[in-house]
């Protein structure tokens, strides 16, 4: 059945020309995205009929918008079928994309778009898409080491504007099942360790209508340590960047209350921030 469509489709567009054949590519890739059940086949067919009519980067955009809203379990399906639909290579290199192999060079057009938008000012180098195949590895071309550690660094970069980087929560310790009794600026206090490391923080605060003294820091995983504190109450904290280490967990305290004392729901630490990309200090080529 796919080898009688593959023909199909071939034969047509080369009587009717390149854009009558992308044409007749999108009617059976919408009816395969449908038929595995995936989100977002709008981006997904997009990307693929602008792949073939040789717009890879805005390809690429497309599919990685697209991908986005699936799992690779999800898409792995789908890209294998698109191996036996399109003409020539491109079914293989879509597939490529969307099983990930070359997902950090899609993540940095996304993470650079977003980076470029959110602040104007600051402009971040591009790094070309690279279809597979196209020779920028032979023999004597270090490109490919180069362009694997601009990626890195772009990644790195546009972390904090990265949708499957940010993170947002609200935490009331008095509240939470694993809070403990603890000692916060020199009083008893009562202390919740929740999200681990590494993250940074950006913004926290808390409701001015609440009376208690709150604040957020790092403890340490083995032994609760606190390594640094932060108050949160009105008007917070916005636009930091406090690091939680990777052997550190995200933690909430109130000050100057007991065990027993009683939940006031005004008393909640609201709180954002993004996981970071940590940068290797040594980058090595990635192996053939």
């Amino acid at each position: 059945m796919w080898i009688t469509e593959a023909l199909a489709l071939f034969g047509l567009a080369a009587l009717t020309g390149c854009a009558a054949g992308t044409a007749l590519i999108k009617t059976p890739v919408e009816q395969k995205c449908a038929g595995y059940g995936l989100k977002g086949c709008g981006d997904l067919v997009d990307g693929v009929v602008l792949y073939v009519d040789g717009d890879k980067d805005g390809a690429v955009l497309a599919l990685k918008r697209g991908a986005a809203k699936n799992s690779p379990e999800q898409l792995r399906p789908f890209a294998g079928a698109l191996k036996d639909v399109l003409p020539g290579t491109a079914g293989a290199e879509i597939a490529e994309i969307l099983s990930g192999d070359v997902h950090a060079s899609v993540a940095v057009a996304v993470a650079a778009q977003a980076a470029s938008a959110a602040t104007p000012a600051v402009a971040a180098p591009a790094t070309p898409y690279r279809s597979p195949g196209s020779g920028a590895t032979e023999a004597g071309d270090d490109t490919r080491a180069t362009d694997r550690s601009d990626t890195i660094a772009l990644l790195a970069i546009g972390a904090p504007v990265d949708p499957s980087r940010l993170m947002t929560g609200a935490v009331s310790p008095l509240s939470e099942e694993l809070r403990t009794q603890c000692e916060v600026l020199g009083k008893q206090g009562i202390c919740s360790r929740e999200q681990s490391g590494p993250l940074v923080v950006t913004d926290a605060t808390v409701p001015v209508a609440c009376p208690t003294e709150m604040f957020f820091g790092a403890a340490e995983s083995s032994d609760g340590h606190t390594s640094w504190l932060v108050q949160a109450n009105a008007p917070g904290v916005h636009g930091a960047k406090f690091f939680v280490r990777s052997d550190q967990r995200l933690m909430f305290a109130v000050r100057a209350v007991s065990a027993s004392a009683t939940l006031d729901p005004r008393c909640i630490v609201t709180w954002a921030g993004f996981k970071p990309r940590i940068v290797p200090l040594a980058i090595a080529p990635a192996a053939d």
